[in-house]
């Protein structure tokens, strides 16, 4: 993955049977998980957190596009998935970003709606329109952090919504 869109700090639902997808980029791309917290608050305001060691068994499994293996928007942005709920993630730009935008959290939370709309209207068939209406009376939308040069929101859909 590039500096665009490694996950600084994932949602707090991200967590033992959770899965987490990470598109790549490069050929031969390397996995790396560290800087793990026993405690931090949505919003990571700071550097301060109740650190911890890590010990942890992964499983990394390579989703080829169109397989149905992964959403549709994970192959060009994170996006995780509990149990009960979709994690459609945004981050703003490292640097400053493209055309004039910041990195901020408005540039974070397009993203993270964008990246919501299109997940509801490829992956589940939705209209995007209806779509847009759902995300803004049905979703939850979550600061994940503001504290590094890049800043995350990270959408919460719940599954229970589109269950039969």
């Amino acid at each position: 993955m590039d500096g665009d869109h490694y996950v600084p700090s994932l949602p707090e639902q991200v967590r033992r049977g959770s899965a987490l997808s990470l598109p790549v980029f490069a050929e031969g791309a390397l996995f790396y998980a560290g800087d793990p917290h026993f405690a931090m608050a949505d919003g990571e305001v700071a550097l301060t957190a109740v650190e911890g060691s890590l010990r942890a068994t992964f499983r990394l499994t390579v989703c080829k596009p169109g397989s149905g293996d992964a959403p549709s928007v994970a192959f060009r942005y994170p996006f995780g998935e509990t149990e009960d709920a979709w994690l459609p993630v945004g981050l703003s730009a490292p640097d400053g970003g493209v055309g004039g935008q910041l990195s901020d959290l408005d540039v974070a939370m397009r993203r993270a709606v964008v990246n919501a709309l299109d997940f509801l209207e490829h992956d589940q068939g939705m209209d995007r329109a209806v779509a847009y209406a759902y995300l803004s009376a049905a979703a939850d939308f979550h600061v994940s952090q503001v504290v590094d040069r890049t800043v995350g929101v990270h959408a919460t859909i719940s599954k229970e919504h589109f269950r039969d």
